[in-house]
């Protein structure tokens, strides 16, 4: 069991998560809030159905998130665009502002995480978990 490849990622993560949730502490912000902005800053407006899919969040607790950010002024909720029976998220200028200041947070915690494999290493690892997760999308 201890060579189990999901317990070890089931590790990275609690661990990872860990350490980015202190650095963000002073803050007030929770790794999953990070995740969320993160991704909004890539893909803002995305629809919840679609931001609880990439973030692998709970829409009911994404819900939560999303109205906690939205009193805070970081993000806006509209219907989405062509379909309104859909909710779109939308970063505001603070969300855009906060996310900028606690990048270098975040970047520092994955160089932290990576430091002493290779672009090599790192291209083959995301390689292979590109097809375990297809393996385990695709499992039933």
């Amino acid at each position: 069991m201890r060579d189990y490849p999901f317990i070890f990622m089931h590790q990275i993560i609690s661990r990872n998560n860990a350490n980015i949730g202190e650095a963000l502490k002073s803050r007030n912000l929770t790794p999953t809030v990070w995740r969320v902005l993160a991704i909004l800053q890539e893909h803002d407006g995305m629809h919840i159905g679609a931001l609880s899919q990439e973030s692998v969040i709970d829409r009911t607790l994404l819900s939560r998130i999303i109205a906690g950010l939205e009193r805070k002024g970081f993000v806006r909720r509209k219907p989405y665009p062509g379909d309104r029976r859909f909710t779109a998220v939308h970063l505001e200028p603070a969300g855009h502002r906060v996310f900028r200041e606690i990048l270098p947070v975040a970047r520092q915690q994955i160089e932290t995480a990576v430091a002493g494999l290779s672009k090599q290493d790192l291209k083959r690892l995301q390689v292979l978990l590109h097809r375990i997760t297809e393996n385990v999308n695709g499992a039933f």
